[in-house]
């Protein structure tokens, strides 16, 4: 992630770090997440929460949210790729498709000189 984003999640988490304790609890991370706009059901918070929750002390930590949010723009970034990788196979598919044999070629550029 680069600095201005860094930069951006961590002005985010002060703002729902209440107790300014350095972390926030499950509740504030769902507000927190709301607000990066992220929207998830609160089942899948819950669950996320726990799992982002590395060292099980109840609450996430400015670093936990950061591994988790670089995660997840990679992860983006993956299926981006992806995705402009299949459009340039169809792309490439339908223009070869399209694409005359050469004999049909020089018949009309034959054609074409008559």
């Amino acid at each position: 992630l680069d600095d201005e984003t860094i930069e951006l999640l961590r002005d985010k988490f002060r703002t729902y770090d209440a107790d300014r304790n350095g972390a926030v609890d499950h509740d504030e991370f769902a507000d927190l997440i709301d607000s990066l706009g992220f929207r998830l059901r609160r089942k899948r918070v819950r669950a996320l929460a726990d799992e982002l929750d590395t060292d099980h002390d109840g609450t996430i930590s400015f670093k936990e949210l950061v591994a988790w949010y670089d995660q997840m723009v990679r992860e983006e970034a993956a299926r981006e790729a992806r995705s402009q990788m299949g459009w340039r196979r169809h792309v490439t598919r339908v223009s070869r498709a399209l694409t005359l044999p050469p004999k049909v070629r020089l018949g009309l550029a034959g054609l074409a000189v008559w």
